[in-house]
């Protein structure tokens, strides 16, 4: 989510998505902790609030610098359902009425959050998580990923059942979506 100091949509990285819109990539970025941001809370492990945070700045970092708008053909997958971003979007999209930010996203905040990809491990076990990821984007958006070893795998796919979704949304979550998106692995 963040290199040192820097963040993925800073214009540093911007021939790296160059190359990876060139290639229609798919680009998977799981959470870590900014140089600023390490062992804040004293006993509290990073990993319970930084990670999240760290993946909502990295996504308001790409979609703020006009990254996901600029390069439309790179597929990006984010993990634990989106970690705040739900509950945060509204608030984003206040930054909207800046007119510098509102040109590098043309087609809108909403729009650019629900073509990303979301994965749901550690989110199923949260039926408020769950509710808020799907309240954001269509469930075409969510991927089956789990966080083993450091969650048992049974939680993940035990939550996810839990959750009473209909088989058609729990098939896409686990499979179809997937497949969709690397079609080489279709069986």
């Amino acid at each position: 989510t963040s290199y040192g100091d820097k963040y993925p949509g800073d214009p540093a990285f911007a021939g790296v998505f160059e190359e990876l819109n060139r290639r229609k990539a798919v680009v998977f970025i799981h959470p870590s902790v900014a140089n600023c941001c390490r062992r804040l809370q004293p006993g509290i492990a990073d990993t319970a609030v930084e990670y999240p945070f760290d993946e909502v700045r990295c996504i308001m970092s790409l979609l703020f610098g006009g990254t996901f708008s600029k390069f439309s053909d790179i597929r990006f997958i984010f993990t634990h359902a989106g970690g705040p971003l739900p509950v945060l979007a509204a608030r984003l999209e206040q930054q909207m009425r800046h007119p510098e930010i509102a040109a590098r996203i043309p087609r809108g905040l909403p729009y650019e959050l629900k073509k990303l990809h979301y994965e749901v491990a550690n989110s199923t076990i949260s039926a408020p998580a769950m509710a808020a990821i799907t309240a954001l984007v269509p469930p075409s958006q969510l991927l089956f990923g789990t966080d083993f070893p450091y969650v048992p795998m049974e939680k993940t796919v035990g939550g996810l059942t839990e959750l009473g979704y209909a088989a058609d949304m729990l098939r896409a979550i686990n499979r179809d979506n997937a497949e969709r998106l690397f079609p080489r692995f279709k069986t």
